[in-house]
């Protein structure tokens, strides 16, 4: 991971093998490793910019997830399935909600759309449910983040999916095959395999390099957290 970051051989360091003992390990006493229990596996993020950037566009995973900051900050953007369903066009890939790419102007979109606000730093940690699309940016230096999932539950497919019937069917077919018909074995190989092209940069470049590319090169003003400044300074306080 360490040389990855440093010599900017990949983009950021991800590793999806994650699980709660290996929580438990480092936090012992901590009571964060009982609402990690249950969970299906843990997605680690580790970076180490120059800057703070736009780490991740919108996008949304059809379970529920606890996100454990050790290091670093993060500031994340979270939409609602309904806001999302209303505002853009949800994609589906490879059982991930993506939101389309933006004809206007990325920031101007953002400010106006509803959303929650939440900033996360070491010790810090944050629960969102299925389908709540968040786009994230992560603050310079060194950040690791971890990310448990829960298992897929059919039940909170079909209650907040913002796809057409066709695409929820998808994940319903999904969700049962990872959840009843695929052995852990198995399932645990496919991720490894997803977390290979990331590591080569391959598969995060594919699905974020345009949305990341028009953000970050594009804007005077290239950080997002400057409309939150704004909004701040605006509102007299947090923008919660």
């Amino acid at each position: 991971a360490w040389d990855c970051i440093s010599n900017s051989s990949c983009f950021l360091y991800f590793d999806n093998t994650w699980h709660a003992q290996d929580m438990a390990s480092i936090l012992p006493e901590n009571r964060i490793v009982e609402l990690i229990q249950g969970t299906q596996f843990g997605n680690a993020f580790v970076s180490k910019f120059t800057d703070q950037r736009l780490t991740a566009y919108f996008h949304a995973a059809p379970m529920k997830s606890i996100a454990l900051q050790v290091t670093g900050r993060k500031l994340w953007h979270f939409l609602s399935p309904e806001v999302t369903k209303q505002r853009f066009v949800p994609l589906l890939h490879r059982m991930i909600t993506f939101t389309s790419t933006m004809g206007q102007k990325q920031e101007d979109v953002i400010r106006a759309t509803p959303r929650y606000l939440v900033e996360t730093g070491p010790g810090d940690g944050v629960y969102f449910a299925a389908f709540w699309s968040h786009m994230v940016e992560t603050d310079k230096d060194l950040s690791v983040m971890v990310n448990f999932r829960q298992p897929i539950e059919v039940a909170h497919v079909i209650k907040n999916s913002p796809h057409t019937l066709a695409n929820t069917l998808k994940l319903l077919m999904g969700a049962c095959a990872t959840n009843y018909l695929i052995p852990e074995g198995v399932f645990s190989k496919l991720r490894e395999g997803g977390q290979d092209r990331y590591q080569a940069g391959k598969r995060l470049f594919e699905e974020y390099a345009l949305e990341i590319d028009y953000y970050n090169r594009e804007h005077s003003d290239p950080q997002l957290s400057s409309v939150v400044t704004r909004q701040r300074a605006e509102q007299g306080g947090t923008a919660d």
